[in-house]
């Protein structure tokens, strides 16, 4: 399995949901972001599960609505076998970042839950993608609400991809 973690800004330009870098500058849109189909097409050349975790601002430059950005997600995990996104918040929201996390909350749900093995329900030193998920998708909405009083909502879409694989393994 791999697995990739992306946080950066999000942006829809020329109907291509592209993840900006950290020297973006927006005259260059193309030079300083990647389409997030490139990504996706590049790992899918490895004969393995591949599972995105992607805590991305969706706002960085975006003509497009956070609802259109997350359509074009679930477009791609429906159209590569083998590949599953963790998205840090749900078509309608945006993702949120605080110093007090020192990160975005779904970066820091996710530390929590492996680092300090919040999310090893069972108690058997394992997490497993689905453990994992049901404590990030839990935690964030508690998070957020209670510093930016917004709303945020992780999702990841049920597909092929085995949600009891195991993850991360405590020590």
């Amino acid at each position: 399995m791999i697995l990739v973690y992306i946080s950066s800004h999000g942006f829809i330009y020329q109907d291509k949901f592209r993840i900006q870098g950290d020297d973006f500058k927006d005259i260059y849109k193309e030079t300083y972001s990647v389409a997030y189909d490139e990504i996706v097409s590049r790992l899918n050349e490895v004969d393995c599960k591949k599972l995105i975790f992607l805590d991305a601002c969706f706002s960085g430059g975006a003509k497009a609505t956070p609802a259109e950005i997350n359509e074009a997600i679930g477009e791609l995990n429906k159209q590569h076998s083998g590949t599953s996104t963790f998205s840090s918040c749900s078509n309608d929201e945006y993702s949120y970042e605080d110093e007090k996390w020192g990160n975005g909350a779904f970066t820091k749900a996710i530390l929590e839950a492996c680092r300090d093995g919040k999310a090893d329900v069972n108690k058997n030193q394992i997490i497993t993608i689905e453990e994992l998920y049901q404590y990030v998708k839990s935690r964030v909405p508690v998070m957020v609400e209670e510093v930016k009083h917004k709303s945020q909502h992780p999702v990841m879409p049920v597909n092929d991809l085995i949600r009891e694989t195991p993850l991360y393994i405590l020590e």
